[in-house]
């Protein structure tokens, strides 16, 4: 039994030592997908890029017809409501850096609405859809060389 207990003492370790222990290294290390810090454009860019991945992750759903269109509303009101926060965090920033994730943010909002265009017409997910993707990816790379 005592040798049972430790098994799962060293588990739940090891357990924790990857789930926790390991980003939170990598994010004092700054190696991290999201920078640390405050600095208004830190904050503008891990909105952005928050609301980049959670879209892109997202669509992953919707790959093959035909489309769940609760699952389609749901994506498209979390995609607007992290676009807009994310709008809201880089619109009072000026620094070079705020801009790109700026440009990125614009660029998720007219593709939501392009898509959701698209979905709602019955057409299902266009297929320049990973372009767009893409466009808005190289704008928050862009973003984040400049913090």
């Amino acid at each position: 039994m005592a040798r049972f207990l430790k098994a799962v003492i060293v588990v739940v370790v090891l357990y924790l030592a990857v789930t926790k222990g390991w980003p939170w290294l990598k994010s004092q290390l700054g190696d991290s997908d999201y920078p640390a810090g405050t600095s208004d454009q830190t904050i503008c860019y891990g909105a952005a890029a928050r609301a980049a991945d959670d879209l892109s992750e997202r669509l992953r759903r919707f790959s093959t017809p035909p489309i769940n269109s609760e699952a389609w509303e749901e994506t498209v009101s979390v995609s607007r409501s992290l676009t807009d926060a994310a709008d809201r965090e880089c619109r009072n920033c000026d620094h070079e850096a705020c801009l790109e994730a700026s440009k990125a943010v614009a660029g998720l909002e007219s593709m939501v609405a392009w898509l959701d265009e698209s979905v709602q017409a019955g057409r299902g997910i266009p297929p320049d859809s990973a372009n767009r993707l893409d466009r808005v990816f190289d704008a928050l790379n862009r973003s984040r060389s400049l913090l």
